[in-house]
């Protein structure tokens, strides 16, 4: 797994409802499977992560692998995806509460540190660290 580039990418997700990012990383543990991409919701797109330093994430459903360069409507009335970022990111750890990533994108580059938060009310919500 380390040394190992994988795909990843920052998808504009806009829907009547809201409107959010959706970040796709190719989980190293589901390669070859039809949903492969771990994804997090999160508010901001790349452009601005690094000068943010930390965001909140809220992982949702693994994505299939053709959302990293979708561009279009989404089935089922649920919105458009649009890709504002894409690149890829070699593992440096990869746990089910803990991932660390070096991430080559074009609007972010460095090391990108996922953190679970435990409690009940944590539920599905991660901490992500940005460093350039």
């Amino acid at each position: 797994m380390l040394n190992k580039s994988f795909p990843t990418a920052v998808i504009l997700h806009q829907h009547a409802q809201n409107t959010h990012h959706d970040w796709l990383l190719v989980d190293p543990f589901c390669v070859g499977q039809k949903h492969s991409c771990k994804t997090f919701r999160v508010l901001w797109g790349p452009q601005i992560w690094a000068d943010q330093g930390a965001i909140c994430g809220q992982e949702i459903a693994h994505h299939r692998s053709h959302y990293l360069t979708y561009q279009g409507k989404i089935d089922g009335n649920r919105g458009t995806a649009t890709p504002v970022d894409e690149g890829g990111f070699e593992v440096l750890m990869w746990s089910e509460s803990r991932i660390v990533v070096d991430v080559k994108m074009y609007h972010f580059a460095g090391r990108a540190v996922l953190e679970r938060y435990f409690g009940e009310e944590a539920g599905s919500l991660w901490r992500i660290l940005l460093e350039k």
